[in-house]
Order: C-alpha cells, then sequence, then structure tokens
C-alpha cells in the first residue's frame, strides 16, 4: 500500500462514506487533496464530504477551491447549489444548479450521453425541490417532469413529480385533474 498516492485515499475515501463511515471517508479525501492540492475532482469530493459532516463553511471553501482549478466542472456548482439548499439560501442554490446544467453539455468528449442525461436528471430533481421551497410550483412541476424524463428509473424525480403533484389534488375530490398523474407517478 503506497501511502503517496491521492488515488488511493480517494478511493478508500469513498468507499468508506458509501460504507456510512462520514468522518472517516472525510479525512481519506482531506488526506487525498493534502498529496493533489491541485485536483478539481478531490477538491470537489472533498467539499461535498464536509457538506455531509456538517461542516459548511469547509465544504463553501473546498468547492470554491474545486471552481477555480476546474471552471468547466458542473460538480462544484451542483453540490454548492445542496449546500446553499440547506442554508437556506434558495436564490443562491437556484443560481449554481442553473451554472451546473449549462456546464453538464460540455462534458460530452468525456461522458456518454446516457451518464450526461443522469447527471442531468440528478440536477434538475435538486432545482425542482429548490423551486418549490421558493414558491415557484409550477416551474418545480415543470422540472421534475424533466428529470423524470432524463432518467426515467430515477425514483427521486418521480417521487418529487408526485408530491408537488399531490399539493395540487383538490381535497373536496370535486377537481380530478391531478388524481391519475399523481397516482401514476406515486407508483412510480
Amino acid at each position: 500500500h503506497d501511502g503517496h498516492l491521492a488515488d488511493a485515499w480517494l478511493g478508500r475515501g469513498l468507499a468508506r462514506i458509501r460504507l456510512g463511515d462520514l468522518f472517516g471517508g472525510r479525512d481519506d479525501l482531506f488526506r487525498a487533496a493534502g498529496l493533489e492540492p491541485e485536483r478539481a475532482v478531490v477538491r470537489a469530493y472533498l467539499g461535498k464530504a464536509f457538506a455531509e459532516t456538517g461542516d459548511a463553511k469547509h465544504a463553501v471553501e473546498e468547492l470554491g477551491w474545486a471552481r477555480r482549478l476546474d471552471a468547466r466542472d458542473p460538480t462544484p456548482p451542483l453540490y454548492l447549489a445542496l449546500e446553499w439548499n440547506r442554508q437556506n439560501r434558495v436564490n443562491e442554490a437556484i443560481d449554481e444548479l442553473e451554472r451546473s446544467q449549462a456546464l453538464n453539455d460540455d462534458r460530452r468528449v468525456y461522458r456518454s450521453r446516457f451518464l450526461l442525461d443522469l447527471d442531468q436528471a440528478v440536477r434538475g430533481a435538486s432545482l425542482a425541490s429548490i423551486y418549490r421551497r421558493a414558491g415557484l410550483d409550477e416551474v418545480a412541476v415543470r422540472e421534475a417532469s424533466r428529470a423524470a424524463g432524463l432518467d426515467y428509473a430515477n425514483y427521486s424525480a418521480h417521487q418529487f413529480l408526485a408530491e408537488s403533484l399531490d399539493a395540487r389534488r383538490d381535497p373536496a375530490r370535486v377537481n380530478l385533474r391531478y388524481e391519475t398523474p399523481w397516482s401514476v407517478e406515486h407508483l412510480l
């Protein structure tokens, strides 16, 4: 085991996080960032790990580093948007998610269309959630519908769309306009 290989620390950190050891994984990612401080992807994952462990200050700092190192990567704006949403900074969250979506298509050279659609679906579901929190229900439903269309297997997009449609259902059940779309999305 070579302790000076950043990729090893990165992989181990991501594996530990996936297994539920957030703090141990974050420490491994911190070590990887120390070994390769100019690598944007390591900084982005470290920023996400800081966010997941509740350290917003360091999360924003690391994601800012990742953005400066690779301004065309859509990942830091995505993670920043999620952090701003946690902090109830809705406008900043929307700006970052829209920036992330705009940068997503620039990755065509590096990722397949299928993976780009998955990325876009995750961003769309997150953006829909933030729009809903901002009181923009119509825009939220449209964004959730688009996310579900991009990745039909993404249960989060279907769940959010079902919740958005549920909020529009008539409690007296006189107007049944949203009943069928809600039940279909709810089952999906």
